[in-house]
């Protein structure tokens, strides 16, 4: 059996849903405005459910979220300004409305009960209102302009003390469709969170300005069709420091503020990065955060090093692979063939392991760069292997 969830101003019934609600609308209360009565109707008592708010407030919500009552008055002028200005238009909009619900007429057949003779003085308002109630249905789909923009209109008119939006979810709890415990705003609220979710850019944090900046150059080479999905943090812009505390920084910040976007932050593979990726290790991450760090290498797992025991060829994943170690062999190879060395520069006592850097790092970022700015570069003309496995890391971080 079909049954319906009503929303009210007052006792005006403005739209109702079938076996469902209208998320755009009940989202907007919360739960804290559900309100559960038993009330006797029909000489039978009933359960009901609603949720209730004053009109004054559910209009500051709106507000807020960017339906204010000028940009609701300019989209439906836009729609039927009938050549008449703005203010003579939201005068004659606003009386039609108020004739509307003050009468409670709910399509164009109930004008022949109802007095109409104010509307034959004021040709505007009579074209509204034979407008609004043909098109009623259009209207609450959105098909006009958004249904938030038409109910702020409506509150803009019903703003008294008394005055409240009301959304009856008694008959679709009664029939089945939904328990009495379903939490109709929340439900709604987190539908609409994952949907601005999907449709925003990835986010991506990385521990410096070089590794932003070579990741984004090399998705838009290798991906140029994916390049649109992803935002990398600019810290030229923002000024922030590059460090793998620092990120561990912006991490914290990010989940303490409940940023919505998906968000990849990306360690250094190296002993720095690893340590500071162990200060996030007793912190809940929610959902839409990865916390990954670069891959392995397998360049890196015979690899020349320089410190206090001499030259050593080593394995330095996970003690020295910062973003330098993924740019191939064209940039790592020194002009007879030898990679460029790694140098000690600091003992991790609690890891108990050294964390390396790539000498001459300076000049790695430049040669890199001087060759992305051939216009022909490609997969065929250089080593992308390593910045290859991070993208693609990247690409699988939420999958």
């Amino acid at each position: 059996m079909d049954a319906f969830s009503r929303l009210y101003l007052n006792d005006y019934e403005l739209l109702k849903d079938k076996n469902d609600v209208e998320g755009v609308l009940i989202s907007v209360f919360s739960e804290s405005d559900k309100i559960i009565t038993q009330e006797i109707e029909y000489e039978e008592e009933v359960k009901k459910v609603r949720y209730v708010l004053k009109c004054k407030k559910y209009a500051d919500k709106l507000d807020i979220m960017g339906f204010t009552l000028k940009k609701a008055q300019d989209e439906f002028y836009k729609v039927r300004g009938m050549g008449k200005s703005k203010d003579e238009f939201v005068q004659s909009l606003n009386k039609s409305i108020k004739f509307i619900i003050d009468n409670k007429i709910y399509d164009e057949y109930f004008l022949d009960r109802i007095s109409t003779k104010f509307l034959e003085e004021d040709k505007l308002s009579e074209n509204l209102v034979l407008f609004i109630l043909k098109n009623k249905e259009l209207f609450l789909s959105g098909n006009f302009i958004d249904i938030r923009f038409m109910l702020r209109i409506v509150l803009s008119i019903y703003d008294s003390e008394d005055d409240e939006i009301i959304y009856d979810v008694s008959e679709i709890i009664a029939n089945g469709y939904f328990d009495e415990e379903f939490e109709f705003s929340k439900n709604a609220k987190e539908i609409a969170k994952s949907e601005y979710i999907i449709n925003e850019k990835i986010i991506v944090l990385t521990e410096g300005k070089s590794d932003a900046c070579i990741l984004e150059t090399a998705l838009n080479i290798l991906y140029p069709h994916l390049s649109e999905y992803y935002s990398f943090l600019d810290f030229k812009a923002t000024r922030l420091r590059g460090s793998a505390d620092a990120l561990v920084t912006t991490i914290k910040a990010f989940i303490s503020s409940g940023i919505a976007n998906r968000t990849i932050a990306i360690f250094d593979n190296d002993t720095a990065g690893q340590e500071a990726m162990k200060l996030l290790s007793g912190i809940e991450i929610p959902n839409n955060i990865k916390v990954l760090k670069y891959p392995d290498l397998e360049i890196a797992k015979k690899y020349p090093t320089k410190g206090p025991t001499g030259d050593v060829v080593m394995d330095i994943n996970g003690m020295a692979c910062s973003i330098e170690l993924y740019l191939g062999r064209d940039i790592l190879c020194e002009e007879d063939g030898s990679l460029i060395p790694i140098q000690w520069i600091g003992y991790f006592e609690n890891a108990g392991k050294y964390q390396g850097r790539i000498l001459d790092k300076a000049n790695c970022l430049k040669k890199f760069f001087d060759k992305m700015s051939d216009k022909d570069i490609s997969r065929e003309n250089f080593d992308f292997s390593g910045l290859d496995d991070i993208l693609k890391m990247i690409f699988k971080a939420f999958n």
